[in-house]
C-alpha cells in the first residue's frame, strides 16, 4: 500500500543508508550526459551495455512483486492498530512467459498470514514447485528426509557441530529448493505485515534477516524458510524456499522514487481511486471487491515490471543501484588493468588483502575493512589508509552572508563535480610501496607538488593564512567542519594536553587543499606527511577512475540516444555513476547501522571499492575548487558542489589553476570543457544558515535546514517556499516542526515485546534555523533588513562573516550561542535555549555575551554595567556612587536605573571573586575600554 494512500503525509526515512555519502546534489541536473558519441553509434539492448552488464548479478531466479493493502483502526483500548486487508503477488508463469500471475490473498480472520504460507500459495498457484522437481505442491513428507542419528553424528564429526534439524534441512534443500526474489516498494510497510514468529524463532522472522539500505529493506544473503503443512509427525510436509529480498526504493533515481513514477516509466500507470476511500480501504474492499482486487494487485505488478524492465525478466537485481554502480566501477577498473582476480583488485586498487580464517584483524580505528576481514597489504598501505582516513571530510557547506539579500543571485554548480574529480586522480602504487617520500618537520613548498593539484600527498600540518583570504584547510570540531585562519589551539580542543605539547597543533590534510593554501600565501609546516608513489602504465600515471567513469558516461550517452533524454535507462546509469563516490567513501567516516539479527548497532562496513585515498582526494579536489573560487568572488552560501553569488558569469575564473584541471577532466570524460552551470536564479534570497535558504520565485533556491514540509503542501511548489520563508522570517525561537513519522527498521525488527508495527506517530520537534556560527559575524557591518509578511514588517539581521582565527574562538562563540538566550528576560529552563537569533537586538545581546568573557548578560547594556563595576574595583576608573558607604542593594538599584538594564545582587557578588573580576578585566581593552570609559564619564551623580 503506497503510504500516500493512507493519508499520512510525508515519510521520515531516518534509517541507515548503506550507500553512505552518495552525492544526491546532482540528482536533477544533466551532468555527464553529453559524452561525445559517434553519429553512427549502434543502438544496443540496454542490458548489453558494459555498465549495465557489470551492475547486474548475472544470476536468474523467479522474481515476485509484492505489496499489501492495510488500514488503521482503533482497538478497544483506544490504541491505533493496523489491519492487513490483503497480500498481493505478481510473477511470470514459470511454464509460459507470455502470461503473468497476479495473486491477491485476503485473510478471512484478523490474524496475519505467515510469509512461508503466502509463498506456498504462490508456488502452488503458479507451479513454481514443479520447476524444481518436487513431486507434490505441498512439499516433501518429513519421513523422507529427516536425518537419522548416524547422519547427524557423521556431520558433527566432519563439521564440529551439527543438529538434527540442520542436517535435515540440508537434505530437504537437495530434494528441491524453490529459489525466488521477493521484491516490494518501501518494504518497511509491507514486509512487516507478515505474522511475527515467536521470540525464539529468529530464523523464521524475516524482519530479523534484512537490513535497511537506500530507504528500503534488502537481504545481504538468501533467507531459508520452510512452509509446513499436514498433521505433525512423519506425515507433515515441508516446502523449502530460498528468498532474496529487494526493494525498488533502492532501484530508482533520487526524486523519482514514488511507485506512481516507477509505473509510468514502464507503461503501467498506477490505478487511482476516489481519495475519499484511501483512508477507508476496508470499506472499499467490502463494498467494491472487484475494484479492490484490481487496485491492490496493481502495485505488485508495477514492482515486478519495473525490475524486469531494468534488469531483465527474472534476473536477480543487485542490492541497490548504488551497489550496482560499485560493481560497474570495479569491473571497469579491473578491465583497465587487465585483472581477473578480486584479490588482485583489492591489492592494487585498495592496498588490501583478505585475512585468513582465524587471523585477528588489527583495526587501527578503520572499521571499514575489519568488518570484511581485510587488512592493509603492508606497512606503507597501513600508513596511507590511516592518514587519508583522518584527512577525509565531506563537502564544504557553509553560509558566508546571513540575512535578507535584496539583489539578484545565482546558484552555480560544478558540472558533474564528483565524477569529474574522479577523472583527475592518479592511482597509488601499492605493489612497489605506496610511500615515495616522507615529509618531516619542515615547511611545505610548491615544489612538493610535481603533479600540481593531482599530486597524491597527505600530511599532518600546522598553518597560518594571511589576512583577507578565505582559508582552505578543514578541521573537524565536534560535529562541524570549520576553516580557521590558523591551526592554533586544535590539540587543546580535543583534550587537555601538557604545556610542552602546545604549538604542535595541526590536522591531516590532502594535497589539493595544501597546494591551494600555498597559492593563497599561507605558511604551512609539515610535522609528518607522505608523498605517494604513482602507479604507472607505459610510463604514464594510471588513472583507473577516469577510465571507469568514461565508460559509464559513454553508456549513458548511448542510453540517452537510444531510449531518449531522461528515459528510465539513462537515469539508471546516471544514478549508478553519481553513486560511485559514495561507494569509494563508504564507512571511512565510521557509521553504524542496526543489525536486526544480533539486535545491536554495528559498523556498516566498507563497500567492495572503499578506498580512503581515492575518496579523500575526490572530496578534497571539489572542496578546493569551491574554496579557490571563494577567494576570487564573493560567495554568499556554499553547499557541497555549488555556491550562491551575485556574480552571474564565472566560467572565466581561474580558481588558482584548478579550474583548468577540472576542465581537462571534463573534456576527457565528455568532450566538453564547460565547468559551471546555473541551477537557480532569484531576485532576492533569505539566507539563514548552512543548508538553510529560500527564494520566493519559481526556479529559486530552497534548502530547509532540517525542517519537514507539512502534509498538504506540495514539495517544490511556491506554497512550500512561502511556508518556509514566512515561518523562519518571523520566528521568535526554535520552530515547532510537526510532522508524521513511521517506525524505523530497528523498531520494526526489535525482538519480543519491543517490536513496533508500521503505525505512524505525530512528532513535534523543535528545530533551530539560527546561523550555526561556523564563521565569525562582522559585527560592525551588521544591519537590519525588513521582510514583509501579510502586511507586517519583520526585522532580519543581515551581515557578512569572516573565518574564525582559531578553532578555540569558534568553540567559545558556539558555546555562548548555546546559552546566550537563557539570559534573556522571560526565558525559562536551565541550559535550554528558547530564543532566536533573528533581530539586531538579539544579535547584539549575543555580541555582548561573547565580548564579556562569559559573564551572564541580561541585556546588551548589562555587560556594560559589569565592566563599569569591574573598572572601579580594579582602580582603572572612579565611580563615586560605588565608593559611598550605602547598602549594596542601593548601589544595585542605582546601577539598574542608568538605562543599561538590570544589575542584580548576584552579579555584584560575582564581581567580588578574583577569577570573575580578572575575566572582565581581560575584555577592558581597545574599543571596549574606550566605550566603558565614555560611559563612566557620562554617569549621572550619585543619589
Amino acid at each position: 500500500m503506497a503510504l500516500a494512500e493512507a493519508g499520512l503525509g510525508p515519510i521520515d526515512e531516518d534509517d541507515l543508508d548503506l550507500d553512505a555519502f552518495t552525492n544526491d546534489d546532482e540528482s536533477d541536473d544533466d551532468v555527464l550526459a553529453g559524452a561525445a558519441l559517434d553519429d553512427d553509434a549502434p543502438a544496443v539492448a540496454f542490458a548489453d551495455l558494459p555498465t549495465v552488464r557489470a551492475m547486474g548479478t548475472g544470476r536468474t531466479r523467479p522474481v515476485i512483486g509484492f505489496d499489501t493493502e492495510f488500514c488503521y483502526a482503533t482497538d478497544e483500548g483506544g490504541e491505533t492498530v493496523r489491519r492487513i486487508l490483503s497480500y498481493q503477488f505478481s510473477l511470470i508463469d514459470p511454464a509460459d512467459s507470455a502470461w503473468r500471475f497476479d495473486i491477491v490473498m485476503m485473510p478471512l480472520v484478523p490474524e496475519r498470514l505467515r510469509i512461508e504460507d503466502c509463498l506456498a500459495v504462490v508456488s502452488r498457484v503458479s507451479g513454481l514447485w514443479e520447476t524444481v522437481g518436487l513431486p507434490d505442491p505441498r512439499g516433501v513428507p518429513r519421513r523422507e528426509f529427516w536425518a537419522t542419528g548416524e547422519e547427524v553424528a557423521g556431520q558433527r564429526a566432519a563439521r564440529g557441530h551439527a543438529t538434527s534439524y540442520g542436517v535435515s534441512m540440508m537434505k530437504l534443500a537437495k530434494r528441491g529448493l524453490i529459489r525466488v526474489v521477493l521484491a516490494g516498494h518501501f518494504l518497511k510497510a509491507d514486509l512487516s505485515a507478515f505474522a511475527c514468529p515467536g521470540p525464539r524463532a529468529r530464523y523464521e522472522d524475516v524482519m530479523r534477516r534484512v537490513r535497511s539500505a537506500s530507504g528500503g529493506l534488502i537481504s545481504i544473503n538468501p533467507i531459508r524458510i520452510v512452509a509446513k503443512s499436514g498433521a505433525k509427525g512423519s506425515g507433515e510436509r515441508y516446502l523449502p524456499f530460498s528468498i532474496i529480498i529487494r526493494d525498488t526504493m533502492g532501484h530508482a533515481a533520487p526524486g523519482m522514487k514514488s511507485l506512481d513514477v516507477l509505473g509510468r516509466n514502464v507503461g503501467i500507470p498506477k490505478i487511482d481511486i476516489d481519495p475519499s476511500w484511501k483512508e477507508r480501504m476496508n470499506e472499499f474492499a467490502r463494498e467494491h471487491l472487484l475494484d479492490f482486487l484490481e487496485y491492490s494487485a496493481n502495485d505488485a505488478v508495477i514492482v515486478f515490471e519495473y525490475l524486469s524492465a531494468v534488469w531483465g525478466e527474472n534476473v536477480v537485481p543487485p542490492t541497490t543501484l548504488s551497489g550496482g554502480g560499485a560493481s560497474a566501477l570495479k569491473d571497469a577498473v579491473m578491465g583497465y588493468w587487465g585483472l581477473t582476480s578480486a584479490a588482485d583488485f583489492m591489492a592494487r586498487f585498495q592496498g588490501l588483502m583478505k585475512v585468513k580464517t582465524g587471523q585477528e584483524v588489527e583495526s587501527d580505528g578503520l572499521g571499514y575493512y575489519t568488518e570484511l576481514d581485510l587488512a592493509p597489504i603492508d606497512g606503507d598501505a597501513n600508513q596511507v589508509h590511516s592518514a587519508c582516513s583522518r584527512a577525509f571530510h565531506g563537502g564544504w557547506n557553509a553560509s558566508l552572508v546571513i540575512g535578507q539579500i535584496n539583489a539578484p543571485t545565482f546558484d552555480h554548480d560544478i558540472q558533474s563535480a564528483y565524477p569529474s574529480a574522479m577523472g583527475i586522480i592518479a592511482d597509488v602504487d601499492y605493489e612497489t610501496g605506496a610511500i615515495e617520500e616522507v615529509l618531516k618537520d619542515r615547511e611545505l613548498t610548491v615544489d612538493d607538488f610535481p603533479m600540481e593539484f593531482a599530486t597524491p600527498l597527505v600530511a599532518y600540518v600546522s598553518w597560518k593564512f594571511p589576512e583577507g583570504t578565505q582559508p582552505c584547510i578543514p578541521v573537524k570540531v565536534e560535529s562541524s567542519v570549520v576553516y580557521p585562519m590558523s591551526s592554533e589551539g586544535i590539540i587543546n580542543t580535543l583534550g587537555e594536553v601538557p604545556e610542552t605539547f602546545r604549538g604542535r597543533d595541526g590536522a591531516w590534510v590532502m594535497g589539493p587543499e595544501l597546494l591551494l593554501a600555498l597559492k593563497l600565501g599561507a605558511t604551512v609546516n609539515v610535522q609528518i606527511g607522505y608523498r605517494l608513489r604513482v602507479f604507472e602504465i607505459d610510463g604514464s600515471p594510471s588513472m583507473s577512475l577516469r577510465h571507469a567513469v568514461r565508460q559509464m558516461v559513454r553508456d549513458r550517452g548511448i542510453a540517452k540516444q537510444t531510449f531518449g533524454k531522461k528515459s528510465l535507462e539513462e537515469l539508471i546509469i546516471k544514478v549508478a555513476t553519481n553513486s560511485c563516490y559514495g561507494k569509494l567513501a563508504q564507512d571511512i567516516s565510521r557509521r553504524t547501522g542496526w543489525n536486526a539479527w544480533d539486535q545491536k548497532s554495528e559498523e556498516i562496513g566498507g563497500s567492495s571499492v572503499t578506498s580512503p585515498y581515492h575518496a579523500s582526494m575526490i572530496t578534497s579536489l571539489v572542496r578546493a575548487l569551491l574554496l579557490a573560487v571563494s577567494n576570487e568572488v564573493e560567495v554568499l552560501s556554499v553547499t557541497t558542489d555549488g555556491f550562491i553569488s551575485e556574480v552571474e558569469d564565472i566560467e572565466s575564473l581561474d580558481a588558482f589553476g584548478l579550474a583548468d584541471v577540472f576542465r581537462d577532466s571534463r573534456e576527457a570524460l565528455t568532450g566538453d570543457r564547460s565547468l559551471w552551470e546555473v541551477k537557480h536564479r532569484q531576485p532576492s534570497v533569505l539566507n539563514l544558515t548552512t543548508r538553510g535558504n529560500v527564494a520566493l520565485n519559481d526556479g529559486g533556491v530552497l534548502a530547509k535546514a532540517g525542517l519537514k514540509t507539512p502534509s498538504g503542501i506540495e514539495r517544490g511548489s511556491l506554497g512550500e517556499r512561502r511556508w518556509f520563508h514566512d515561518l523562519t522570517a518571523k520566528r521568535t525561537g526554535k520552530i515547532d516542526n510537526a510532522h508524521t513519522v513511521f517506525p524505523s527498521h530497528r523498531e520494526l525488527s526489535a525482538a519480543g515485546e519491543k517490536r513496533q508495527d508500521f503505525i505512524p506517530r505525530d512528532v513535534k520537534p523543535k528545530v533551530s534555523v539560527d546561523f550555526d556560527m561556523k564563521r565569525c559575524p562582522v559585527w560592525d557591518l551588521m544591519h537590519a533588513e525588513v521582510v514583509e509578511i501579510d502586511g507586517v514588517a519583520y526585522e532580519v539581521a543581515t551581515f557578512p562573516t569572516v573565518p574564525w582565527d582559531s578553532v578555540g574562538d569558534y568553540l567559545s562563540a558556539k558555546n555562548k550561542v548555546r546559552y546566550a538566550v537563557n539570559c534573556r528576560p522571560g526565558t525559562v529552563g536551565a541550559n535550554r535555549p528558547t530564543g532566536a537569533l533573528r533581530t539586531l537586538d538579539e544579535w547584539n545581546l549575543l555580541r555582548a555575551r561573547i565580548e564579556s568573557g562569559g559573564l551572564k548578560v541580561r541585556s546588551d547594556g548589562g555587560v556594560l554595567l559589569q565592566r563599569i563595576v569591574a573598572a572601579h574595583r580594579l582602580g582603572m576608573a572612579t565611580v563615586p556612587m560605588l565608593d559611598l558607604k550605602v547598602p549594596v542593594a542601593e548601589k544595585c538599584a542605582w546601577l539598574s536605573s542608568l538605562g543599561f538594564g538590570e544589575f542584580t545582587r548576584s552579579q555584584w557578588d560575582h564581581l567580588t571573586k578574583a577569577d570573575r573580576l580578572s575575566r572582565v578585566a581581560r575584555s577592558l581593552q581597545g574599543s571596549v575600554w574606550l566605550e566603558t570609559l565614555d560611559a563612566i564619564d557620562n554617569l549621572p551623580p550619585a543619589w
